[in-house]
């Protein structure tokens, strides 16, 4: 059956009492430097500090519009820096040119996690007729103090990579082999105690390959490969309102591959890009109550890109991608060749620009993105309906002082419809993620 609509963004069906704090605090620099005409080095490091508090209630909706909830409040703290290093070099071998990179690179997380929840037998609501509702006592089900949450997960991860993209035929072909040796260690920790609970370290070497043919000046042919190795998932508290045995164990690392090829004509004033590609990654299912990583999820699809200015002043560039996705794996073959949640079969959009000719500087811009209906189980009883969103702006760039300025404004969700945007999250949790009402961004840039 299909999502109930989403009810109208002026009422706050959520109850009144909902509310999140984040804060956010991140910076990156980065260093480039030209040690000879065929030498470039660079360095790069960013770091972020993170806290959040909530207090939520999900609602869960029957055909009838009644739904029942249950509270969940939760405090986090995250703490990254990443750092990344390298040199590239341009090189010749008889007619064969070398682009060569080695670069190493590293990422270290630590979270703190606290939670709390109300009774999972929750607490009533109505759609139709909706009502403030008391807010019930957090003290069902709880993990760590939520005043001063502790480490509950750290990850670190490093790799060295060497490619290599040799230029052959005068430069109409262009082959890349590359390699990546890739480490992972995670770790999860009690939430109430601070003990180690599970803890995973594993280490691979995967390779991407790639190759262009420019078959004219217009025309391009190209394919590419690429294998990764990606983190396990920690098994959360719960998910759905059903407590997790397994909470705080890491799941086993996955090797994710995917495949690409395509077709790319780039006349001057206007392109097409077409491509196929498949990839695999994990599918974490909940089965009972233990969070297991048995599941893949394997997605085909097909991307289509137009560009162009037809007229001076007219820039047009729209896409359409068509997905067909699937669980694969499953434990027991429990919902096996069903779609994933939460991946549309059809998503578009358009974008176009205009150089107002009344005012030097002044562009009109206006967008419209749809996105088609996607599941919301695993089983797919349970859809949200297709949507499309409106969006317009102005930019109006100058200079001030000899310094180049740009004042941009955005209205997005220009009529102001409500809908469903998405749904996902833990793995029988399921969420409804509302679309933004009508929104104005304004900002200035300028470079010093």
């Amino acid at each position: 059956g299909a999502i109930p609509s989403v009810p109208d963004a002026d009422v706050n069906y959520a109850q009144p009492w909902t509310y999140t704090d984040e804060q956010q605090l991140f910076g990156v620099v980065r260093a480039e430097m030209d040690f000879s005409d065929v030498v470039t080095g660079w360095l790069a490091v960013g770091a972020r500090d993170g806290e959040e508090e909530n207090v939520l209630a999900n609602p869960s909706a029957g055909a009838s519009g009644v739904t029942s909830a249950y509270r969940f409040d939760n405090a986090r703290v995250d703490q990254v820096i990443s750092a990344d290093a390298g040199l590239r070099a341009d090189v010749w071998t008889g007619e064969i040119g070398h682009r060569l990179v080695a670069s190493v690179s590293g990422i270290h997380s630590e979270s703190d996690n606290a939670y709390a929840f109300s009774n999972f037998a929750g607490f009533a609501g109505d759609l139709n007729d909706p009502f403030a509702a008391p807010q019930p006592a957090a003290d069902f089900f709880v993990g760590g103090d939520l005043d001063d949450p502790g480490k509950t997960e750290e990850v670190t991860n490093s790799s060295f990579a060497l490619a290599d993209t040799m230029s052959l035929l005068d430069g109409r072909v262009l082959a890349t082999l590359g390699l990546r040796w890739q480490t992972i260690d995670t770790a999860s920790f009690d939430y109430n105690t601070g003990a180690e609970l599970s803890a995973y370290d594993d280490d691979a070497i995967t390779p991407a390959l790639g190759v262009v043919y420019r078959a004219s000046d217009a025309v391009s042919l190209y394919a590419n490969y690429a294998e990764s190795l990606q983190p396990g998932q920690i098994a959360p508290a719960s998910s759905g309102g059903v407590v997790i045995v397994n909470a705080g164990e890491v799941l086993s690392p996955f090797r994710g591959e995917q495949m690409e090829a395509g077709i790319k004509y780039d006349g001057g004033n206007y392109g097409v890009t077409a491509n196929l590609f498949e990839l695999t990654q994990p599918n974490a299912i909940v089965v009972g109550d233990r969070f297991t990583d048995d599941g893949e999820q394997r997605t085909r699809g097909a991307e289509l890109t137009v560009f162009g200015e037809p007229v001076e002043g007219l820039r047009l560039i729209g896409g359409a991608t068509w997905l067909e996705s699937e669980q694969a794996r499953t434990q027991g073959g429990l919902n096996e060749g069903n779609a994933a949640v939460g991946v549309p079969e059809f998503q578009a959009s358009f974008n176009a620009e205009w150089d107002a000719s009344f005012l030097p500087g002044l562009v009109l811009e206006g967008r419209v993105i749809y996105t088609g209906e996607q599941y919301a189980s695993a089983d797919n009883t349970l859809e949200i309906p297709a949507w499309a969103r409106f969006d317009a702006g102005v930019r109006y760039s100058f200079e001030a002082q000899g310094h180049p300025v740009a004042l941009r404004a955005r209205v997005e969700n220009l009529l102001d419809d409500d809908y469903w945007a998405s749904t996902g999250g833990y793995p029988g949790a399921n969420y409804l993620v509302q679309g933004e009402p009508r929104t104005v961004r304004v900002s200035v840039s300028t470079d010093f």
